[in-house]
Parts: C-alpha cells; structure tokens; sequence
C-alpha cells in the first residue's frame, strides 16, 4: 500500500515510541525498511494475525510486515493504550479497514466503522455523503451504508445523467443496477422536460405565429406567472409522441415528427378534437406549415438532451 500521508491522520503515535529504546521484544519491519520495537504481548492480544505471526525460540526476533511504515504507525496507534487517531481522508479511512480486516483488529474497525456516522468527522455520511456510501457499501456496513444513502439522496437524483453516472464510478457493482434504474428514470425525466413545459423552448410559441394569430380559438393565452395555456392539438401530440418515445430511441421515431403522426394523435384517444372545432388544424396541414419546423425544433432538443445518456454505457 502506498499513498499514505501522514497529513491524512492526526493524533498518531510519533515512531520514536518504538524506537530500542521502548523496552520492546519484538521488531516489526515494514515494507519500507523502518523498524518498530514493540510488545509481544500486546500486539498477540489484539490480534490473532499476529499471534501466528510470531516467531518462537529467536533472540531479538523480528517479523516483516506488508505494510509501508505509515500505516504500521496508524495501526499500533490503535493496539497501543492511546487516544484514537482523527481520520482526515477516505482514501486513509479505505486502506485502514482493509488493514483492519487483514490483522483481525476488531476494535479499530469498529472505530473505524463509526467514524462514518460521527457528526463533525472529516470521514463521515455527513460530511461526504457520497464518499461515505462508497466505504460503507464496499465493506458491507449496512447501517451506515442506509444512513450515507439516505443523505446521498438529498443530494443526488437519480433521474440526472450525471449523477448516477458519479454513483455508478465511485461504487462499480452498483452500475448494473443504476444503468436498469437510472437510464429509464433519466430518459422519462427528460422526455417529460421537454415535453410537457409548455412554458419554455421549445414547446412555447411565440405571439407572433401566424397561425397562432388565425385561430383564436387555441391561440396560446399568458395565465400569468410566465405560463401559457397550449393549444388543444399541442397537448395531443404531445402525449402520444411522449407513449412512443418512452421506449424507442429517436431513431426508432422519425415518423413522431411528422404531420402523418400529428394528425392522428389530434384524430385518436378518448378525446378527439372534431376536424371542424380548430381552425388551426388548416394551418397545421397547408403545405408551407409551421408545425415542420416547430418539430424539427422539438426533435433536435431531444437528441441534443438524450444524447448524454450514452454516457453511461462507457463506465459498465
């Protein structure tokens, strides 16, 4: 293991406590060639790694230890009868539970486990929620992975390609199933964005479309608060293109943004609108109409917002 600052730990034990001159029987070497005097019986108490490590019969026995002399520090830090280290990172935090793990130190990795959950801990849920998600799902800690989760949420949705996409690279078992749930959820989301905001660009009209100004009718009326009233046929159009979009790439739904398809989503349904009730529907079908490049305008934005998602497929 490498990478390790000291920066990253406060309230570590100083190594001159295991210099020869600390009285220990034991020397434990590290992968760096730094040498720790330390006390046989401590250590075989805390953990039973160690216990079977030890050698039997030697003078002045010495065991080499995988660990660069950093991280030896952090874990005598805790064997040895002294406060606690403050964890000060999650990458720290990572190797001192595999550490943990490895030397079967209970109770660090129980400290360790609760570091997650402390308020005001630099290596807490609620400090770096997401980060926090990422140790506690890794390790299998099931509260503090349901506590990490739930403050992840508040901050992330699921429904944002970028989000999910930041799930997904800091936790790698998880993308499978945010690519099932998340892909979906992001391309409703987006399909209803564009849509059904009859307010915005691109399904707001402007008051000087003429055939707007024809038919008064369906002519797009402010209800205050910056919101419009959509014209009957736009509603229409809107609803059955977003049934056909739900599952199919654009692609697969050219024909969506056509007059073809427009007609009959304003002639089907429940609701049908009479081919006599809209004098917009004679400005919809004549040859020059506006209704092309409006869909033309509503078709692009969909590919420009949709495109994002192929993101995802990188990173599974």
């Amino acid at each position: 293991m490498s990478g390790l600052s000291l920066d990253d730990i406060s309230g570590v034990i100083d190594h001159n406590d295991f210099g020869s001159s600390s009285k220990g029987d034991l020397i434990l070497r590290s992968v760096d060639n730094v040498d720790f005097w330390v006390h046989t019986v401590l250590i075989a108490l805390a953990s039973p790694t160690f216990a079977d490590m030890l050698p039997l019969g030697k003078q002045e026995p010495h065991v080499n230890v995988g660990e660069t002399s950093e991280l030896l520090e952090l874990m005598l830090s805790f064997i040895y009868p002294r406060p606690a280290p403050r964890i000060t990172s999650f990458e720290t935090l990572e190797k001192a539970i595999h550490m943990a793990d490895e030397y079967q130190l209970v109770g660090m990795k129980s400290y360790l486990r609760k570091e997650l959950t402390v308020h005001g801990s630099p290596v807490s849920a609620f400090s770096e929620p997401f980060a926090a998600l990422a140790v506690a799902s890794a390790h299998g800690f099931i509260e503090e992975a349901a506590l990490a989760s739930s403050l992840v949420s508040q901050q992330f949705d699921i429904r944002r390609v970028d989000d999910w996409m930041k799930l997904a690279s800091a936790i790698p078992s998880s993308a499978h199933v945010l690519k099932l749930v998340g892909l979906p959820s992001a391309r409703m989301a987006i399909l209803v964005d564009v849509l059904f905001r009859y307010n915005q660009s691109p399904m707001l009209f402007e008051s000087s479309d003429d055939y707007y100004r024809k038919c008064t009718d369906c002519t797009s009326k402010p209800s205050g608060a910056g919101h419009s009233t959509p014209a009957e046929w736009q509603t229409c159009w809107a609803f059955w293109a977003f049934q056909e979009l739900s599952n199919r790439s654009i692609s697969e739904c050219e024909s969506v943004f056509t007059r073809d398809f427009l007609r009959n989503a304003i002639y089907k349904g429940p609701n049908p609108i009479p081919k006599a009730a809209c004098g917009c529907q004679d400005m919809l079908f004549a040859p020059n109409s506006y209704f092309d490049s409006w869909a033309k305008l509503v078709h692009n934005t969909l590919v420009d917002r949709l495109k994002n998602l192929d993101k995802f497929g990188s990173i599974v």
